[in-house]
């Protein structure tokens, strides 16, 4: 995970880090040193390539490069919060403020 980071923020220019807090505490170690345990093996991969893509965003509109993510603000209770599709029922939950993301999450919808 490390070499992705490192060939991106070359490669882009992006220098500062834009995921500021993880609610979720596995994801937090998947992006800060590759750990997996607490996270379903299935998700590992894709999730490891979200979180570099997110790691990088400047905009809520930097996500329309991926269209299978079927990236949208959420509603209700987690208004301010958007949501990213990882598999069938699993997202990944995060509010967005001046470039940065906050309280990362990994939900379970069923």
């Amino acid at each position: 995970m490390r070499n992705k980071k490192i060939v991106l923020r070359y490669a882009t220019g992006y220098k500062n880090e834009m995921i500021k807090s993880f609610k979720h505490k596995a994801l937090g170690h998947l992006h800060e040193d590759g750990r997996t345990k607490g996270l379903p093996p299935p998700l590992i991969h894709k999730l490891e390539n979200m979180l570099t893509v997110l790691h990088y965003v400047r905009s809520i509109d930097d996500l329309e490069a991926f269209p299978g993510w079927r990236c949208h603000a959420l509603h209700g209770d987690l208004k301010g919060f958007y949501s990213l599709r990882v598999t069938g029922n699993w997202r990944l939950i995060f509010r967005f403020e001046q470039e940065n993301l906050y309280e990362v999450n990994l939900v379970d919808y069923h």
